[in-house]
Formats: C-alpha cells, sequence, structure tokens
C-alpha cells in the first residue's frame, strides 16, 4: 500500500475524531450531555499514557495521529470536567472520581490495576536483565494489558448510556467509531504482518501476536464507541422522554 494514501487516511482519521471531540464539547456545554466524570478521568491518563507507549514502541505517523488527538481532547474534557467539579464542591478531588463501593468505583479500581499491570510489562520489556524470548513475551503482554483498559474505561458510559440515554448524544460517538474504523484500514495497512498458515495458535509468530494487540485498538474502539452511540440513538431517548412524563 502506498504509504503516502496510509498518512492522508491517518490525517483524515485524526480530523474526523477531532470534529467529534468539538460536537461533544459543544454539546456538553448547552449542557445536552452529561459527560461521565470516571470515564473521561479514565480515558485521560489511558490514552495519554498508552500514545507515549505507542510512540515509544515505534508506532507509524499515521498510527498516532488519532491517539494523538484523542489524548489531547480526552484530558481537555477531564479538566473541564474537573473545574465544574472543583467549583460546585470545592475539593481538589471530585467526589465524582472517587474510588466507591459501588460498580463504577470496582470499574476504575480494575482500570488502575491493568494500567499498573501494564506499566510494569512495559518495564520489563524494556529490562536488560530478561532474556531475549522474556522480553518479548513481556511486551505483547504489555499490549494486551494497554488493550484491557479501553473496556474499564468504557463501563461507567456505557451503563450510563444504557440506564439514561438522554444524558450522551449519539452524533460524537459516531463520528468517534468512524474514525476508529479509519484507523483499523490505516493498522492493517502500515502492518507487514506474514499470517500463519493454521489456526493452532501455538505456532502463531510473535509478530502475528502483536500485530492483533495493535489491531484489538482501533477496532474494540470502534465497537464500544458504537455501542455508546446505539445506546444514545434518538429512538431510546424518546423512549426514555415517554417513559418519565
Amino acid at each position: 500500500m502506498n504509504i503516502d494514501n496510509v498518512l492522508i487516511v491517518g490525517v483524515i482519521a485524526g480530523l474526523i475524531q477531532l470534529i467529534g471531540y468539538l460536537v461533544y464539547y459543544q454539546k456538553s456545554i448547552k449542557g445536552s450531555v452529561e459527560p461521565n466524570a470516571l470515564t473521561w478521568l479514565m480515558f485521560a491518563y489511558g490514552t495519554m499514557i498508552l500514545f507515549v507507549l505507542e510512540l515509544d514502541q515505534g508506532a507509524s505517523l499515521s498510527e498516532l495521529i488519532l491517539p494523538a488527538v484523542c489524548s489531547a481532547c480526552g484530558v481537555g474534557v477531564a479538566v473541564r470536567i474537573w473545574v465544574i467539579a472543583y467549583r460546585k464542591e470545592g475539593k481538589i478531588w471530585p467526589r465524582t472520581w472517587r474510588m466507591e463501593r459501588s460498580w463504577e468505583g470496582r470499574s476504575f479500581a480494575a482500570d488502575l490495576i491493568l494500567t499498573v499491570a501494564y506499566l510494569a510489562a512495559w518495564v520489563l520489556a524494556l529490562s536488560s536483565w530478561l532474556s531475549d524470548s522474556e522480553r518479548l513475551m513481556a511486551s505483547l503482554v504489555f499490549l494486551f494489558l494497554a488493550n484491557a483498559t479501553t473496556f474499564t474505561a468504557f463501563l461507567p458510559v456505557l451503563k450510563q448510556a444504557w440506564q439514561a440515554p438522554t444524558t450522551e448524544h449519539w452524533l460524537p460517538w459516531s463520528i468517534w467509531t468512524m474514525s476508529y474504523c479509519l484507523l483499523i484500514w490505516v493498522t492493517a495497512s502500515d502492518s507487514e504482518v506474514i499470517f500463519p498458515a493454521n489456526w493452532d495458535v501455538r505456532e502463531w509468530t510473535y509478530d502475528f501476536w502483536s500485530w492483533i494487540a495493535l489491531m484489538i485498538y482501533p477496532v474494540s474502539n470502534a465497537a464500544l464507541h458504537g455501542l455508546v452511540a446505539v445506546f444514545a440513538c434518538p429512538r431510546r431517548q424518546r423512549e426514555m422522554v415517554m417513559r418519565t412524563n
């Protein structure tokens, strides 16, 4: 695949991601969405760390544009949530960011544990006192655990959108879904992976496992963003309004 074409699509994916954030930010200012505080906190530190680690892993510019936009804008949304909470509560650490004995609190705890685990795996992957095969295994563990935090971060907003669809809006989440679908194509096109001859996982090469781990990021994000869009679609919002009236 022509590298210029891949870069162009990567830039388009990043621009679409930015458009989604501009739409979301506008709707949050107008009060038509209520951003889930815990999810956006996890998005903020999770995407920022993941971007730095992907950069360290040698990800291409085409693959990094969208995560860079997502990281910067996600931090922006989290900061706005913090400012609003601080003005309301007068506390440095808002109540909505506390690790309480609730479903959302457990998701936050699990996300922190996974984040610490994949950072530890990353350190092991860089260490010189492990063998080459052990470092390769640590790299794979790091990649898979890094992607696992996507699911824990999404749990609070998925629950919120399902139970109260009027607190979210389908449009920005649909836009983000589109951008991640483009990133799927970019990641697949940017990788020179050799597919295994059979489905015996014991014979799969490290490069193929690494490719799977890299693909999980855009695929999982496309699916999860799309799910929020479905949960907050106009039909479900109308049904919620009718039930409350």
